[in-house]
């Protein structure tokens, strides 16, 4: 097989149809998302694989930045298509691009676990994250199936809900202009509630909207007097969808708006030929209440590969892991 990586030029116009090409796509293997990381300060970089035939069986795309002969790589999402081409010569590769002497590359495919992925990742130099930045799980809802199947899907308590949000006169709409502010106002009510962390800053939701605007819509539901009480932010790569927003205000949570605004969510993207919705991240130790809302959907749980780490020493593995740590 052959590495090769890829112009930002060629990249814009082909590097999308390969992730539908090679199935399991991600939001942050896209292109866009890339360019959104640099806005932030990282060098998107991109491979592509081939066979001796020429056929396509991996891509990759990592962020990267470099500091003081040190490079850090992270492919959220990636890479996509056949594992085994993450040997010796994708190390070379990876050397050669980023003119490192001391390098550290953490991936995180999804794609589901397999024996073979991992006795291969095992054998080649990579090992498991001591320090994970996701739970490695994930619930994904499949759309290619009469509506009313997958409303006989839904857990009982789920139908309860939707069944009382829709007494509340609230309204879905999609956000044709999505408001910054109205956004982190909706978020920080939610935050405040439930003594979270803040999500998301000012300058990522704009990135979003400035760089994802071809893949990303937003829907608000709106109480009877016109208020924002929750909202979901979307993205696609046809034919898979994303959730990658979701919040909901306190008084958003009293009349049940976020499972109304899902559910309508769900239609509009199967209406818009989603075959595959995915509910994105859970974490049933953690945080329960949000397991427990994707899962009454009828959504199946999936178990990633997880995050695989592979450095030119220990000590800068040592290193990468506590400077994740430290910076979370």
């Amino acid at each position: 097989m052959r590495w090769e990586l890829q112009s930002d030029d060629v990249a814009s116009d082909v590097w999308d149809g390969y992730l539908v090409e090679l199935g399991d796509a991600s939001p942050f293997q896209c292109y866009a998302w890339g360019e959104f990381k640099r806005h932030s300060g990282w060098v998107p970089l991109r491979w592509t694989a081939c066979n001796g035939r020429g056929d396509l069986i991996a891509v990759v795309q990592a962020i990267f930045r470099a500091k003081l002969g040190a490079g850090m790589l992270w492919s959220s999402g990636g890479p996509l298509g056949d594992i085994s081409a993450l040997g010796e010569d994708f190390q070379k590769t990876i050397r050669k691009a980023t003119n490192c002497k001391n390098i550290y590359f953490r991936i995180f495919p999804h794609k589901r676990a397999s024996r073979r992925d991992q006795e291969f990742l095992e054998s080649h130099g990579w090992s498991r994250c001591p320090y994970k930045l996701r739970s490695g799980m994930s619930m994904w809802l499949v759309l290619d199936k009469p509506f009313d199947e997958i409303q006989k899907g839904l857990s009982k308590d789920w139908k309860q809900n939707l069944k009382r949000s829709q007494r509340y006169n609230l309204a879905v709409s999609q956000w044709a202009e999505p408001d910054v502010d109205e956004i982190l106002d909706l978020y920080r009510s939610m935050e405040t509630a439930k003594s979270l962390k803040q999500q998301f800053t000012r300058e990522e939701i704009q990135g979003f909207l400035r760089y994802l605007s071809d893949y990303l819509a937003f829907y608000r539901c709106d109480d009877d007097k016109g208020n924002l009480v929750a909202l979901r932010g979307c993205v696609f790569l046809s034919p898979y969808g994303w959730d990658l927003m979701a919040a909901t205000s306190p008084l958003g949570r009293k009349t049940s708006a976020s499972y109304l605004l899902l559910w309508e969510v769900l239609k509009r993207c199967q209406d818009a030929g989603v075959i595959r919705y995915d509910l994105m991240g859970i974490d049933p130790e953690q945080i329960p209440g949000v397991y427990h809302f994707k899962k009454g959907t009828g959504a199946e749980v999936v178990k990633y590969l997880g995050e695989w780490e592979w450095a030119t020493s220990a000590p800068m593995r040592w290193c990468a892991n506590w400077a994740l740590r430290f910076m979370r």
